[in-house]
């Protein structure tokens, strides 16, 4: 497969432009093959610098449902994991005991 690239560097991002997907290898010029444009690093993770490749619209859906479905599991995971901090430090906090000042005082002996 030849690759027609095209290659834009800005500020913060490297935009790819090519006749092809970069995922299946469709040509854009055949029927029904709608071209988009696909951040490699996800924009809510506000990286320095991205780059934006070609891809089909076909994958471009699957790629965008792997990816929300990965951020759901990990969103997930993190509320797992601050319950069981939270359960974890209510129980250290409710096992320890504090002293009063005025308790070593009236425990010395004169």
């Amino acid at each position: 497969m030849k690759m027609n690239i095209d290659l834009k560097i800005r500020k913060d991002e490297i935009l790819i432009n090519d006749t092809c997907c970069w995922i299946c290898g469709m040509r854009f010029d055949a029927v029904n093959i709608v071209k988009t444009m696909h951040h490699t690093l996800p924009k809510h993770l506000k990286p320095q610098r991205n780059a934006v490749v070609p891809i089909c619209e076909k994958c471009h859906e699957d790629i965008n449902k792997v990816d929300s479905g990965a951020v759901q599991a990990m969103v997930g995971k993190m509320l797992a994991s601050m319950k069981q901090v939270k359960y974890m430090t209510m129980h250290v906090l409710s096992r320890l005991k504090f002293s009063d000042k005025n308790d070593d005082k009236a425990n010395v002996k004169r």
